[in-house]
């Protein structure tokens, strides 16, 4: 469970009687538990932590290091115009935050206008009160879910890629390793006839059942990078982004899906064309979830010969069959020269 730290800085723990007028009437306890509930519900752990000490925040920060903490949302508070140290700290930790505060500081004093940490952070959040905390965990999550599905379908690209190779070259086997994991791929053993010669054979329309069979084998998933619910468009009556059969491209946006009241545009991290949709309007979703189908643009067809061939797959079924006649004569003449 990835894990993500609030700190609060100084006097922060009398929230509630402290000058309500700028800090509100909540108490950090309050606010603490509704982040930690917040967290839960998308599978985050989050741990909440206040000082009155500089060198405590400092040790805060260090320690989250150690504690494996992907993401710091921190309200500084006082230390924000003075300390160097918590900001050489965050800097240190190189993990990614984002600086909060109750009251609009560029509103107050003077000397309350000027941040040690905002141009080192992801963004402020100032003068929303306790909901800039939400807000910042919010934007949190997304950071995480969208860094973690990134990361997550580079893997598949490369994967994907490493196969493409394989199948081009003439290797019988091959292992790729990175650090502890490793992929291997075996070439499935081809029968080889003791004909002299390959009979060529009769010109017949492939049937589009039989092309329907072999592009579904084909066909790979464009999987959801959060959690949420699933809406095919903005409105019920508004015509979903995508369809079967329609072709989409990298970065095309495919569908949205709505997480703490946010609708987020989810776009298409491959190319091909939709052979179903396996979610409806309304459905929950689970990071990693499946929320389409897709084949690629060109279609693998077997030759009796073993040979790959390749058609667009808006080629009529006649030309199909033409194809490959001349594509099995061609290769013969080759092999006979």
């Amino acid at each position: 469970m990835s894990r993500i730290l609030v700190i609060h800085g100084p006097n922060l723990n009398l929230l509630g009687i402290r000058e309500p007028e700028y800090y509100g009437d909540e108490s950090l306890e309050q606010i603490n538990y509704r982040l930690i509930q917040k967290a839960g519900e998308f599978g985050y752990e989050l741990i909440a932590r206040q000082s009155n000490a500089e060198h405590e925040l400092i040790e805060f920060v260090q320690n989250a290091i150690n504690e494996s903490i992907e993401y710091i949302v921190i309200n500084p508070a006082a230390f924000t115009h003075t300390s160097v140290a918590v900001r050489d700290a965050l800097a240190a930790s190189r993990i990614p935050f984002i600086e909060v505060h109750l009251s609009n500081i560029y509103r107050r004093e003077e000397f309350r206008r000027h941040s040690f940490f905002s141009d080192i952070a992801q963004g402020v959040i100032s003068g929303l009160g306790a909901v800039g905390y939400e807000l910042a965990l919010q934007a949190a999550i997304q950071h995480l879910e969208s860094t973690s599905s990134a990361s997550w379908a580079m893997d598949l690209r490369k994967i994907r890629k490493l196969i493409e190779i394989f199948n081009a070259s003439h290797l019988g086997e091959m292992e790729i390793r990175d650090g502890d994991e490793s992929i291997r791929l075996t070439r499935a053993a081809a029968a080889i006839s003791s004909e002299p010669t390959v009979p060529l054979p009769t010109v017949e329309a492939v049937p589009s059942s039989s092309i329907d069979d072999v592009e579904d084998k084909d066909s790979f998933p464009i999987q959801s990078p959060m959690v949420g619910t699933f809406y095919a468009a903005t409105a019920p009556q508004d015509s979903p982004l995508v369809a079967v059969g329609d072709k989409v491209s990298v970065g095309q946006p495919i569908c949205f899906i709505e997480a703490m009241k946010i609708f987020n545009e989810i776009e298409s991290d491959e190319s091909g064309t939709i052979v179903s949709v396996l979610k409806d309007d309304g459905d929950p979703v689970e990071f990693g979830e499946a929320l389409f189908l897709l084949r690629e643009w060109l279609t693998r067809l077997s030759s009796p010969i073993g040979v790959k061939l390749h058609f667009e797959s808006c080629v009529p079924a006649e030309i199909w069959g033409l194809l490959r006649l001349l594509f099995i004569q061609k290769l013969t003449e080759k092999q006979n020269m």
